[in-house]
């Protein structure tokens, strides 16, 4: 599995506090005791949380709008192209040409126009995303000052860990009640 670079950065200090854990390890056990150590599974956050949920099925219908609005346009052109050609005898080199290239603009207009509304679909899911991130962090937070937490983990950055490790459970639930739906802010 390879890392993205966002990943990669999350990661290092990881690595880094690991290269040193052997050493704490080492250390007495009245210098250790007292650390805890935590891990979070954020995949299954992404997979069971109401915010996500709300925010997908959200995107989900502006998808399908774009879509359906495309595949419309799509058989509107084809059927102008098509028109067009069954007409090419009947039209001069300069008319049909004209026709075309009016039509080719057309075409190119709606890839764009299309282009932009997928961007400004992803915009505003990685804004709604972004929110519910910012949320999970501050209860990871907020959990790990209560708890008295030394270090929380992402469960994919670890090989193995004890089951009794995972709070994510507990900041699910605390996600889904902070923050049950995310509007998702589509732009015109």
């Amino acid at each position: 599995m390879r890392l993205n670079i966002k990943q990669f950065i999350i990661t290092l200090p990881l690595i880094t506090t690991l290269n040193f854990l052997p050493n704490l390890a080492s250390a007495k056990s009245d210098n250790f005791e007292g650390n805890r150590i935590a891990v979070v599974d954020f995949q299954k956050i992404d997979n069971e949380s109401k915010a996500v949920k709300s925010i997908r099925e959200q995107a989900d219908k502006k998808w399908d709008a774009a879509k359906k609005e495309a595949a419309d346009k799509e058989k509107e052109l084809k059927k102008k192209f098509s028109e067009l050609e069954n007409n090419k005898r009947k039209l001069s080199k300069d008319a049909y040409d004209q026709e075309e290239e009016k039509l080719g603009r057309e075409a190119e207009g709606f890839q764009k126009k299309s282009y932009e509304k997928r961007m400004k679909i992803e915009r505003a899911t990685a804004e709604a995303m972004a929110q519910v991130e910012k949320t999970i962090r501050e209860i990871i937070q907020k959990k790990a000052k209560e708890e008295s937490y030394t270090l929380i983990l992402y469960k994919m950055s670890t090989i193995y860990s004890n089951e009794r490790l995972d709070i994510t459970s507990g900041i699910l639930a605390e996600l889904d009640k902070a923050l049950p739906k995310v509007e998702v802010k589509f732009s015109k």
